[in-house]
């Protein structure tokens, strides 16, 4: 790994689950070059948050519940100089590549191990490189299940949604 400089890289945890965040906020507060300068559970409070506290990294959750669409969010976020980092169990490829056209710098799978995230945040927080965790640019994701295939031809027949939940749950 490269020589990084020896500066604390500040962050804003936004996740609406109780549990993820107490577990990130642990993690970051063991790390002693990470500082956690505010949490957040909505979009909203992060974006206010982010102008006062002015994060290098938001680490943001996807699905908040204060419903605000993912664009807005990031430029917003973006506006006050953050690098965001999606981290989120959303896999869908339309979220991943949505996210990261509104310029998002990475998108990190839930999945991923401590280990794997404090390279992502020390890389995008030290570089212009972007970062996608490797389970969602796999290509199994562009693969169309039976039932996929088999709902999507019945959609094609025309059959309304009344007669599809009615022949897929027989």
């Amino acid at each position: 790994m490269q020589n990084l400089p020896d500066k604390k890289i500040s962050i804003l945890l936004v996740e609406d689950h109780h549990v993820t965040m107490e577990g990130l906020r642990s993690w970051i507060e063991r790390n002693p070059d990470l500082q956690l300068v505010g949490t957040a559970s909505t979009a909203a409070l992060a974006i206010q948050l982010a102008r006062s506290s002015k994060p290098m990294i938001t680490l943001l959750d996807l699905h908040l519940p204060d419903n605000m669409d993912v664009p807005t969010a990031i430029k917003e976020l973006k506006s006050t100089g953050t690098k965001v980092v999606i981290f989120s169990a959303e896999d869908r490829k339309y979220f991943v590549d949505m996210a990261l056209k509104c310029g998002a710098a990475g998108f990190i799978s839930k999945s991923e191990t401590y280990g794997t995230i404090s390279k992502v945040l020390r890389e995008v927080c030290f570089s212009e490189g972007r970062f996608l965790s490797a389970n969602l640019t796999a290509s199994s994701r562009q693969h169309v299940t039976d039932t996929e295939k088999e709902l999507l031809a019945m959609l094609a027949r025309g059959m309304k949604y009344d007669d599809i939940d009615n022949v897929m749950l027989t």
